[in-house]
């Protein structure tokens, strides 16, 4: 009796993200056995484009790490600016995944919250190429990092609307090597 009731609690949690429609089980069937993901083909796709995100996210992360030396020189920074620089990611990180969390969790699916939070990753590095000073990189790694703060979070809770509850170990530990994965592609391509 407890595990249909969970699974019809999850299943419901599921309806309200995607606007009503189950994406675990497309035909509103409340029954748990039936619960299966909408595609296999689709459900591994997500976890796919999920795990992209988070590369991208670290790549983001670990850029300044890996480009010390030449952002000190271009823009005249002391190890005191450029350690100011590399710390300011972590300013509004953990309040962006509070605030998404609180925020925009409850209203918005979690597709909308990652699309927009990619736009914001995307969009903070602009104004470093436009004019790059150390208040313009600063201001930017804030604004990254409290875009990024729920990346993780986000991406796992998309993940796991794919798959049933028995079934999401191996889209969970995939989406966790993303980010890892972003680092390792990005230390030699940025070192070169």
């Amino acid at each position: 009796m407890s595990a249909n009731v969970n699974k019809l609690l999850q299943d419901k949690v599921v309806q309200s993200r995607a606007g009503g429609k189950s994406l675990m089980n497309p035909n509103n069937n409340n029954n748990a056995a039936d619960v299966q993901p909408a595609s296999g083909i689709q459900a591994w796709g997500v976890v796919g484009l999920a795990a992209g995100a988070q590369a991208v996210s670290n790549i983001d992360q670990a850029v300044v790490g890996l480009a010390a030396e030449p952002i000190m020189e271009e823009l005249s920074l002391t190890t005191a600016q450029y350690g100011f620089v590399a710390g300011s990611l972590y300013t509004l990180y953990s309040v962006g995944g509070i605030a998404v969390g609180l925020l925009a969790a409850p209203r918005f699916s979690p597709r909308s919250i990652l699309i927009v939070m990619l736009l914001l990753w995307s969009l903070s590095q602009l104004p470093i190429v436009l004019a790059a000073s150390f208040t313009v990189l600063v201001a930017c790694r804030v604004v990254l990092g409290a875009a990024g703060g729920a990346g993780t979070a986000t991406s796992m809770n998309i993940c796991h609307e794919w798959f049933p509850d028995n079934r999401r170990s191996v889209p969970s530990s995939l989406l966790m090597v993303g980010g890892p994965i972003g680092t390792m592609v990005a230390a030699p391509a940025l070192t070169y």
